[in-house]
């Protein structure tokens, strides 16, 4: 099996300079909508799919149905795809003891079909639009994974949700949902230790803030049907960060913190469960189910464990093989469907909320997950104070009669506030842009719009004690340049 980093050209494509790009467009306040620009399609591309059928109908009455292709010669479609369509593509890896555990329970949970192994020496299976795959390697090296599986299948994927562990000395028992990415100022070093790219920030998970709602409201409640939620965890969202780098929305889901609770299967039964019931649309094919409590620690489950795991297992299902699980809990998700689907149809015209996006405050974004919890609010990236980073600065030039910063460079908004430590606005904005964390903002707004729409409206939540004041104002003005909306 090749290296997964070297596939894809997508992901390895060169990139210009970050901070050049942001400086371009920090001052862009109107941007230009391309959409404009475009033309209807020339009569002659208008008769294309006119032709198209013709010359299929005349083949037909040409060539003999025993020596016809079962493939067409020329394949032309009037559909526009949808955004993001594909597959939910859910990765698991055997490096990972946190994941193998995730992947056991999903499989014990529903029945899945055992598909033709995509590359050499990995598994997957299939069950709706979701697709499970069965890796090997570190999933922070794995740049261009979803482009290997597209390649290897012929399937675009419009989402990846990587079951992994959540490493912390400090944290305790935790459950936890994060968009990745890394800073643009990030050294060869976190490079070594978190994979990724400087300031490459891929989009962001869209079930990011659904998940973590369902795994609130488990906690809260005590569990998800039979399945009781471990009360010795919590649950946190975490700030964007660590590679791989991939252009298909992406989130880390996980079990933290150490390794006495990477193989806890009363964990893994809980975000299984979670996942099943948010992904209950996508395993439309017949309803997901859920095992009471600990009923996937039987042979069974070891079994299906194994063979995700252990490639040559002869144990392991045949492709085509269903994996037929325990059925104890099948109207759980057939009523959650239901009760989705009339929520839905009820009248009254629904107003999306805004997209939040969090600047500043710690890794475990404590104001961003207030937020989060509150139902129909979607989160994109989290970006920790530590994410954003200023280059140095000279002393701010003084008025030679006032000794304080000249009134056009002043960047308190009240001349009379300014003093000799602020640094004028050009000084500020270029300390923003220098020292990568305009570069950094940059990229998670664009990353977030790419996962969201192009057109949503995004809110960022501001952690004002985060920053000095001059710091707070460069970034607000920063973010507002880019169609933002500023709150906190």
């Amino acid at each position: 099996m090749a290296p997964i980093g070297c596939v894809g050209g997508r992901a390895r494509r060169r990139r210009g300079s970050a901070v050049n790009r942001a400086e371009v467009l920090v001052n862009e306040v109107d941007r230009t909508d391309f959409h404009k620009y475009l033309k209807p399609l020339p009569p002659c591309m208008a008769l294309a799919p006119a032709l198209a059928l013709l010359l299929s109908t005349s083949r037909s009455l040409l060539i003999p149905a025993a020596r016809r292709r079962t493939t067409p010669l020329l394949r032309m479609s009037t559909k526009v795809p949808e955004a993001h369509s594909g597959i939910c593509l859910i990765l698991s890896t055997s490096a990972d003891a946190a994941s193998v555990v995730q992947l056991e329970a999903l499989l014990a949970q529903s029945s899945w079909q055992q598909l033709a192994s995509p590359t050499p020496g990995t598994r997957a299976w299939s069950r709706g639009t979701v697709r499970l795959w069965a890796l090997h390697d570190d999933f922070l090296g794995m740049d261009g994974v979803d482009e290997t599986w597209r390649q290897a299948t012929g399937e675009p994927a419009k989402e990846l949700i990587f079951l992994s562990r959540h490493a912390s000395q400090s944290s305790g028992p935790c459950l936890t949902v994060h968009p990745i990415g890394v800073a643009a100022h990030a050294t060869e070093d976190d490079l070594q230790r978190g994979g990724g790219r400087p300031g490459v920030l891929p989009p962001p998970g869209v079930r990011l803030a659904p998940l973590y709602r369902r795994l609130c409201e488990a906690r809260k409640s005590g569990g998800i049907g039979d399945i009781n939620f471990p009360s010795d965890f919590k649950v946190s969202l975490e700030a964007t960060h660590h590679g791989p780098v991939v252009d298909t929305p992406a989130l880390f889901y996980e079990i933290g913190s150490t390794e006495q609770e990477w193989s806890r299967r009363d964990a893994a039964n809980l975000l299984a469960a979670a996942l099943c019931l948010e992904l209950s649309d996508e395993l439309v094919e017949s309803a997901c189910t859920l095992v009471a409590k600990e009923d996937i620690t039987t042979t069974k489950a070891s079994t299906i464990g194994a063979a995700a795991t252990s490639p040559n297992n002869d144990s392991a299902p045949h492709s085509g093989e269903t994996l037929v699980p325990n059925r104890t809990n099948d109207a759980l998700i057939s009523s959650s469907l239901h009760a989705a689907k009339a929520k839905n149809s009820t009248g009254g015209t629904q107003v999306e909320k805004p997209i939040i996006l969090g600047i500043g405050g710690g890794h475990y974004a404590p104001k961003v997950g207030d937020q989060a919890r509150k139902s129909g609010t979607r989160v994109g990236h989290i970006l920790a104070r530590y994410a954003i980073q200023f280059s140095s600065i000279s002393k701010p030039r003084l008025d030679a009669a006032t000794h304080q910063p000249q009134p056009s460079d002043a960047l308190a908004p009240d001349s009379s506030r300014a003093t000799p430590e602020e640094p004028s606005i050009e000084e500020a904005k270029r300390s923003l842009l220098e020292g990568g964390g305009g570069a950094t903002i940059l990229a998670a707004i664009e990353a977030t719009r790419r996962a969201h729409g192009p057109d949503v409206s995004l809110e960022v939540l501001l952690d004002r004690r985060s920053f000095e004041p001059w710091q707070r104002e460069v970034v607000r003005r920063f973010v507002e340049s880019q169609g933002c909306v500023v709150k906190g």
